[in-house]
């Protein structure tokens, strides 16, 4: 239904969209995790605290990819998402695990800004400023 909703806002925004969910069910197959995982585990940590009050939130999904291809131009968006989907299925075991390290998060997000900083704005900036 979802995507049914994302290719009626446009035949790119729902093969994007498509890709996305693609490439993230496999990314988190392989990591061996469910999406939003860092709120569930957010949210048991703070049950060993009485009385504590939490509120976990996120921007939606579909704002933040609306956005974000937005951001970019008709052959930036080509250009990405050819990079995306050539590195997705490189990815191995060895690579997963060091994803897993903080070091090396911040250095693909460095990457990502350097070669796309519109998309860093979007992920990661906006991102974090509607969290907050």
């Amino acid at each position: 239904r979802k995507l049914l909703e994302c290719f009626k806002q446009g035949v790119l925004y729902g093969l994007m969209y498509s890709l996305f969910l693609l490439l993230s069910a496999k990314l988190t197959a392989k990591l061996g995790v469910a999406p939003g995982g860092e709120f569930r585990t957010a949210l048991q940590e703070v049950k060993h605290f009485n009385q504590m009050m939490i509120h976990l939130g996120d921007r939606p999904i579909d704002i933040t990819l609306s956005r974000a291809l937005a951001s970019l131009g008709f052959f930036r968006k080509f250009k990405f998402f050819l990079q995306l989907i050539k590195s997705v299925p490189d990815l191995s075991s060895v690579d997963i695990e060091r994803c897993k390290n903080k070091d090396v998060l911040d250095e693909l997000m460095g990457e990502i800004e350097k070669e796309f900083p519109e998309l860093h704005k979007v992920l990661v900036d906006e991102r974090d400023m509607y969290m907050a």
